[in-house]
């Protein structure tokens, strides 16, 4: 069935096949961000977690965060068009491989923004990073709230690796949920572990993005704080 599915939207022509990408990213934007907004505000009512930072949002901030998000999926969209002919079939060989390429892609995609993140926190491109940075108290909404540029820049990493290792179109898909909910939790703001001292690394990696958007000078993984221990940007003050 996705086989088929994929072999018809590559008959499409490109209008098609941009409006169902479009519909694609938008699905994916929506029910990431509203499931974990969902999720972890029913968690704050009954009494589990804590906000990190407890300051009010800004007026109108997450209105701002999806209109800036809704340019950045057609962005997505577009390179999601191209991903479909540049991916070397529907399907992987097996759930191992597809797994495996996952993981690859997943391993390159995080090192690769560390970079490209803290390029946009140099004087020439902080202007253009810094729509994402007017939501200082982030949530779930955030994620792909950046300039279309930035949005450039993030799938090229992806149309690199597939140039470099073919990648199944199912994995592709697969990608963006994953980096979408990655972002998604690690915007949200919130401490599912609440108190808890003894999980105290799961808190670490829960807040390491938060602490990035409060302060703005350090901690610039995507996935968690790894490569900024590697790379000596954990934790500056």
């Amino acid at each position: 069935m996705p086989t088929a599915w994929i072999d018809h939207c590559r008959s499409l022509p490109l209008p098609g096949q941009f409006l169902i990408a479009c519909l694609l990213q938008f699905a994916i934007y929506a029910s990431l961000a509203g499931g974990v907004s969902i999720l972890y505000g029913t968690l704050r009512r009954l009494g589990h977690g804590e906000l990190i930072d407890p300051r009010p949002l800004r007026p109108g901030q997450i209105r701002t965060e999806i209109a800036w998000s809704l340019l950045t999926c057609l962005v997505y969209a577009a390179f999601t068009v191209a991903g479909l002919h540049l991916a070397a079939s529907a399907t992987p060989a097996s759930w191992s491989d597809g797994f495996l390429r996952l993981a690859l892609i997943l391993l390159w995609y995080d090192f690769l923004t560390y970079w490209s993140h803290r390029l946009f926190h140099t004087r020439p491109l902080r202007g253009l990073h810094a729509v994402h940075h007017r939501s200082i108290r982030a949530t779930p909404w955030s994620v792909y709230c950046i300039h279309p540029l930035e949005a450039t820049v993030n799938q090229l990493q992806i149309i690199l690796f597939l140039l470099l290792w073919p990648t199944g179109v199912v994995t592709l898909i697969a990608l963006q949920f994953c980096i979408m909910y990655g972002g998604a939790i690690g915007h949200s703001n919130f401490d599912p572990f609440g108190r808890a001292p003894r999980l105290a690394r799961l808190k670490a990696l829960q807040r390491f993005h938060q602490r990035h958007h409060s302060l703005g000078r350090d901690h610039f993984g995507f996935a968690g704080p790894h490569w900024d221990i590697v790379f000596g940007t954990a934790g500056k003050s």
